[in-house]
């Protein structure tokens, strides 16, 4: 009883944990980027050139706790539009898994170590 107790308020609330990238929950965010002219922007006394102007992202994060320490992999998939070169398509795909030991994760922050893997996407539209 006691134990639970301590551990339930050591626990990260609900509304802290809805803000925090590395809460150990289950997260879905879906962003779309409208990009409007710039022709009036000047650098230098020059136009800037329009680059890409749109992007639609989903990323799915799914924690995997285990008994020393949690895994947060998170995967992150956009869609770009180039209005000036007429091209659209996947830009690169972001894979990254964040490693937590039990030891650093204190309820209200944690601290880890983690791989980010970056998966090629349409040259057109992606993104170095």
């Amino acid at each position: 009883g006691a134990f639970a107790q301590e551990e339930d308020a050591a626990a990260q609330s609900r509304e802290s944990a809805a803000m925090d990238a590395t809460a150990t929950q289950w997260s879905f965010q879906v962003a779309y980027q409208f990009m409007p002219d710039y022709h009036n922007d000047l650098i230098n006394g020059e136009p800037r050139s329009p680059g890409l102007d749109n992007y639609l992202q989903l990323r799915v994060m799914a924690p995997i706790p285990l008994k020393k320490l949690t895994i947060l992999p998170r995967l992150t998939l956009r869609h770009y539009e180039d209005v000036s070169k007429q091209k659209s398509g996947m830009g690169n795909t972001e894979i990254f898994a964040l490693i937590v030991p039990k030891f650093t994760d204190w309820g209200t922050g944690r601290a880890g170590i983690g791989p980010l893997v970056t998966l090629p996407g349409n040259p057109d539209v992606a993104k170095e």
